[in-house]
């Protein structure tokens, strides 16, 4: 119990000082940190290398993208750090809440052109995914929401009281046992209610392996593939859209892109899904979180 505390404590010392530095050294801060872990933490080094050369060698992307992949597992920390440190109010860091603005823009016009059809906003695992979820309550704002829910498979309090870290989003962890029979029943409900709800729709299948879930046959990257299919299964009834989108930092500034809905209902979603995740990797690989495993969408642990 004392370590748990322990490891919080040093967690938020470290975000407290993130948090005055400027983010245009964050990715100059996350190659050093990559480097020296060589000699620290050989593990997270060659999983860097894991991460460029996966890129190189199995998506022949080039060396610009698969270098910076190798430090992206750091830069996704040293982000969750400075987020979680810091009070919502102070986390307006550049370029994300423009991004919300027409993230928000696009969930008023499917909702103008298509009513009665809730939204499933659909970060795509890029940057942090800590940043995804802000962006994520700053649409809950715009929509003047009081509470949003949120399917996340990162386990409670990794960083923290995600109720305090938080408040406004309620979070159905996949992770959690007592849970999981009634997350899909409490995720349509407040699908149905709220008209939005957020699910990561881009999950690959082996990083879900303590906790299989049902997986759907698509092609990824010209090869035979699965993706998670309880999106699909939990927002046909509801003719549901999917609004997947990922984001992306440069010099400390946040951009993103929006990506054409996807209809839930329609037989051809679960490919259509499939070929914008793979667009997302070719377009951003060096800060695709889920990097570095050469499985990617071509094994699942159970169908």
């Amino acid at each position: 119990m004392a370590g748990k505390y322990l490891k919080r404590f040093l967690h938020w010392v470290v975000g407290k000082m993130l948090a005055v530095l400027p983010l245009s050294i964050f990715e100059i801060l996350s190659a050093f940190c990559w480097r020296i872990s060589k000699y620290i933490d050989p593990g997270a080094y060659w999983l860097g290398l894991s991460r460029r050369d996966i890129g190189h060698e199995v998506l022949g992307l080039g060396k610009q993208q698969t270098d910076a992949a190798a430090i992206g597992g750091f830069l996704e920390i040293l982000l969750d750090w400075r987020m979680t440190a810091v009070s919502p109010a102070n986390r307006d860091w550049p370029g994300l809440r423009e991004f919300a603005v027409d993230l928000h823009r696009e969930i008023v016009r499917l909702h103008r052109e298509y009513p009665g059809c809730p939204v499933v906003i659909s970060p795509l695992h890029y940057v942090s995914q800590y940043v995804n979820i802000h962006v994520c309550d700053l649409v809950r704002q715009l929509m003047q929401l009081k509470t949003l829910v949120v399917v996340s498979a990162v386990p409670y309090g990794a960083y923290g009281d995600d109720n305090s870290l938080v408040p406004n989003l309620k979070v159905f962890h996949t992770y959690a046992d007592g849970a999981r029979t009634t997350l899909g029943i409490n995720f349509f409900r407040s699908l149905k209610k709220d008209g939005v709800a957020v699910l990561f729709a881009d999950v690959t299948p082996f990083s879900l392996a303590r906790a299989p879930m049902e997986t759907v046959s698509v092609s990824s990257f010209g090869r035979p593939a699965r993706i998670h299919n309880g999106v699909f299964r939990l927002g046909a009834p509801l003719h549901a859209k999917l609004l997947p989108f990922y984001l992306s930092i440069d010099s400390g500034r946040f951009t993103g892109v929006v990506f054409e809905p996807v209809e839930l209902d329609a037989p051809e979603a679960p490919q259509q899904v499939a070929t914008l995740i793979d667009q997302a990797i070719l377009a951003n690989y060096r800060q695709w979180l889920q990097a570095g495993f050469p499985a990617m969408y071509w094994f699942a642990p159970a169908k």
